[in-house]
């Protein structure tokens, strides 16, 4: 149960291994110590190697980092931290030690290297009401520059400030533009989705129906508690017909494609083949005289 448990709990500090960080000079940032599923934090060393960041503060909940000076690519702030907890077994104080980098770059950093390209994060997604900030990629890796941001106007689906941090406002899709003062620019795609609204749809690629005879049809929709309506259609109703809940009845023999459609229009197609399937009963009927025609063997043999 301890090795079970000591697989999980890595695996988990394994997801969140590297946090990245826009900070301008003077300003400060606060890095948080990730929490633990079982016991608590006892103990977090801090460390970073850059002279250009100062502690202002670090304890077992996080730190709070500041950038004195400006420099140019990514500098590394460490984290080591032990998670104490009571063993299920031993009852004894058991501890875990996880290791955690966040990565920091100086927002309006100098640097005697221009860059010749740079790039954005081809898509991103954000929830309603959060934030994301928008990390550029330099050629070379350690050119800088200063940074203009802006966004999609008329929109009114997300809003960005000057460090390249977009903020949900509703649903919807929006362009982020940004441009460096030697007049390189980049642009990416954000996607504004509520916390409760469906992110996929899916059925089955296929479905073999028999005439008279109505199949469900799978449906999944992720998250599973989406605050979503389903609207199913037949593309050859002659073919067959859909009904609410996904159910599916063949008319007549062929091929149609049904499409389930959800609120904020996302769709999945399922192909139904529509067959001349023998019925229940007549598939019982079969079966019930094979099973006639098998006692009277064994009589003939007796």
């Amino acid at each position: 149960m301890k090795k079970i448990l000591f697989l999980l709990l890595f695996a988990q500090s394994l997801l969140g291994l590297a946090q990245t960080y826009t900070v301008a000079v003077g300003e400060t940032q606060y890095l948080q110590v990730p929490s633990v599923s079982v016991g608590t934090v006892s103990k977090a060393v801090w460390a970073c190697s850059n002279p250009e960041i100062q502690f202002v503060s670090k304890d077992e909940v996080g730190a709070t980092i500041k950038v004195i000076k400006s420099f140019s690519g990514i500098a590394t702030v460490e984290l080591v931290y032990v998670q104490s907890y009571i063993g299920s077994y031993t009852g004894r104080v058991e501890a875990i030690t996880y290791t955690k980098n966040y990565y920091i770059q100086c927002y309006g950093g100098t640097s005697s290297v221009s860059p010749t390209a740079i790039s954005l994060p081809s898509n991103l997604t954000v929830f309603v009401e959060n934030s994301i900030q928008i990390i550029p990629t330099f050629t070379p890796a350690n050119a800088s520059s200063t940074l203009s941001w802006s966004i999609q106007q008329g929109t009114g689906v997300a809003a960005i400030n000057g460090r390249g941090i977009v903020t949900g406002v509703k649903s919807g899709t929006v362009t982020v533009y940004v441009n460096t003062a030697n007049g390189l620019s980049a642009s990416c795609k954000v996607r504004v989705v509520d916390p409760q609204e469906a992110i996929s749809v899916s059925v089955p690629k296929t479905q073999i129906v028999g005439i008279g005879s109505p199949v469900t049809l799978k449906c999944s929709v992720e998250p599973a508690n989406s605050n979503t309506t389903l609207t199913w259609s037949s593309s050859d109703t002659s073919i067959a017909t859909v009904r609410a809940g996904g159910i599916v009845t063949g008319k007549q023999t062929g091929e149609t494609d049904i499409t389930v459609k959800t609120t904020n229009g996302l769709t999945a197609v399922c192909h139904v083949i529509v067959k001349n399937l023998a019925s229940k009963s007549a598939i019982d009927n079969a079966y019930n005289k094979a099973v006639n025609a098998m006692k009277e063997i064994y009589k003939l043999k007796e």
